[in-house]
């Protein structure tokens, strides 16, 4: 028996492989950009900066047109496409904030594998770390990864990938494959394991509380405890930033 669909759209294999292949390019063509911005737009400072998060805030929202066509087609908002309903806020925030936690004794308990075993950690593993420590290059990673990431993310790979392929084939399939697509998208080997981890969770949360709302918190949450250990930390003084799978930034 087939679960009950957690969002209105009824989505083909065939369309969600095209809506990732569209992601993933866009991503790579908006790294590429945003990293010769200085070169390619001649800005510099504050205004590369700027011109870094609008490339990549940009390559995150044009997939949106593709679900926004159907959603229109459907009769449904493109909210409702989506799965982004009211929930029940208590026990689902507790489920985020758990999984948070999980999602990051995983990593600790991952990247102290890799070391052990020998495996360095790149010096960068992730987008953001393109930003310089200014002011204006602090909020913008603050913005792209407490906002802009987890909102779009959690749409394209729990509210179009894991919820079509969920309400095709089943929950199984639906979490494997859209965390392992949610892994690779982020295109870095050394952290693939703990990212997948985390889509599996992020995932389940959509599936017991039937919203993307606490997918995009418990997203949101993760990436800020990333934060506090990269900035917040040393700024007092009580640790020095870390390198690795356990700050990486989704």
């Amino acid at each position: 028996m087939s679960p009950e669909p957690l969002v209105p759209l009824r989505w083909s294999t065939g369309s969600v492989l095209l809506l990732t292949v569209i992601v993933v390019a866009l991503m790579l063509a908006a790294g590429a950009l945003a990293v010769s911005a200085s070169d390619v737009l001649g800005v510099t400072g504050d205004a590369l900066t700027l011109a870094q998060l609008g490339i990549l805030t940009a390559a995150y929202a044009l997939p949106f047109s593709v679900v926004w066509q159907r959603a229109r087609a459907a009769g449904v908002t493109l909210a409702a496409a989506l799965g982004f309903r009211r929930f029940e806020a208590g026990r689902s925030i507790a489920a985020a904030i758990g999984s948070v936690v999980i999602a990051r004794l995983v990593n600790v308990a991952y990247t102290s594998l890799l070391s052990a075993l020998g495996v360095e950690p790149p010096s960068a593993i992730d987008i953001t770390r393109l930003f310089p420590d200014t002011p204006v290059g602090i909020v913008a990673t603050v913005l792209l990864a407490l906002l802009v990431a987890p909102l779009a993310e959690e749409a394209l790979f729990r509210g179009v990938i894991y919820a079509g392929l969920r309400d095709r084939y089943g929950e199984l399939v639906g979490l494997v494959v859209s965390s392992g697509v949610f892994a690779a998208f982020h295109f870095e080997l050394y952290v693939f394991a703990p990212i997948f981890v985390l889509g599996l969770l992020l995932g389940r949360i959509m599936s017991r509380s039937r919203s993307l709302w606490p997918a995009v918190i418990a997203h949101a949450l993760f990436n800020a405890s990333a934060l506090v250990i990269l900035y917040v930390l040393p700024a007092l003084g009580l640790a020095c930033a870390p390198t690795g799978a356990g700050t990486a930034l989704l």
